[in-house]
């Protein structure tokens, strides 16, 4: 497809760089760029939708879409253990979004061109260590980053992505943080379980902390605190109702 790049925010200051956050087809086209000393944000392109959650042919920078509202796309993982444990993240004190507050497994925005499975993938290996293989009807190729690891012979667990999804599903939300700063996504969910808890790598620059928490103590959590939760990153009442009603599903009431 043709891809307006329409951003204003693409000045001189900016360093482009091709990157494995865009897909092969993308990556000559419309590139992501790295971040600049002018900005708290990397200054990858975000691909532009409807309020209604249609993709459209339009790109912007990152931080061009937070400032202006604009609605786009990101990925939630939450990974279940056997037992009915999710694990969550704290989001690292640097963050401008909800700095420090307790979370999902892993998410993070879809460049341009990148397949929404791909995306999750990727944030998962970046931000807790854990690899899936692609094997899914988005993409036929595993991810970059575990290619690089089978070339280097480094030995790394793999997981089957096929096996582990239970569900997916899309949900949106309006949050302003600040005067500059509002997240107008759709959120597409994956929920995955493993049969083993995989180990852990943190991401140093995304996240502070990792635990596992029954998927009951985080219902209470959420229920306790609500939109105004000081320890926890808010859901919608979409989001809230679906996510439970799968766990329960799985665990039991």
């Amino acid at each position: 497809p043709h891809w307006a790049c329409c951003s204003s925010d693409a000045s001189a200051g900016h360093v482009v760089r091709p990157t494995r956050c865009c897909s092969d087809t993308m990556t000559h086209h419309l590139p992501c760029v790295s971040k600049t000393p002018a900005s708290s944000e990397p200054s990858e392109y975000i691909q532009v939708y409807t309020q209604d959650g249609k993709p459209t042919q339009h790109a912007h920078l990152r931080e061009y879409i937070h400032k202006n509202a604009i609605p786009h796309i990101v990925v939630h993982l939450w990974l279940l253990d056997q037992e009915g444990y999710v694990l969550c993240q704290q989001r690292a004190w640097n963050k401008r979004a909800n700095p420090g507050k307790w979370d999902l497994s892993a998410a993070g925005h879809v460049c341009v061109g990148e397949h929404l499975v791909e995306c999750v993938q990727r944030e998962c290996e970046e931000e807790i260590g854990v690899f899936f293989k692609g094997n899914n009807s988005e993409s036929n190729n595993p991810t970059s980053s575990v290619e690089d690891l089978l070339q280097q012979g480094e030995s790394h667990k793999v997981y089957s992505w096929e096996n582990a999804l239970l569900l997916r599903f899309r949900t949106h939300r309006i949050m302003k943080i600040d005067e500059n700063f509002t997240e107008n996504e759709f959120m597409e969910v994956f929920v995955v379980q493993l049969d083993e808890r995989p180990q852990i790598t943190q991401q140093q620059e995304e996240v502070n902390a990792t635990k596992w928490v029954h998927w009951k103590q985080l219902k209470q959590a959420y229920l306790r605190n609500g939109e105004t939760s000081e320890q926890w990153v808010p859901l919608n009442e979409d989001y809230f109702k679906r996510l439970f009603e799968q766990f329960e599903e799985v665990f039991g009431k």
